[in-house]
């Protein structure tokens, strides 16, 4: 499965890699990347029971702010 989600906060490569590192403990994550410049996450998963606000907890957790819809 594939998502995108929005990110605002994110000013750099290091701020890419603390959110890709949050998502990636999450279990079932298999790819995650991060585009300050695109303000935006996306995430390979396979685990069914993972949900948005799974991977928006995840980023808030890193004192980003995760733009939900």
């Amino acid at each position: 499965m594939k998502i995108q989600i929005q990110v605002d906060g994110m000013t750099c490569r290091h701020c890419e890699m603390s959110v890709e590192k949050a998502i990636k403990e999450l279990p079932g994550v298999e790819e995650v990347h991060a585009s300050h410049i695109e303000k935006k996450v996306e995430i390979i998963y396979n685990n069914p029971q993972l949900t948005k606000d799974d991977f928006y907890q995840a980023v808030e957790e890193t004192g980003y702010i995760p733009i939900k819809d």
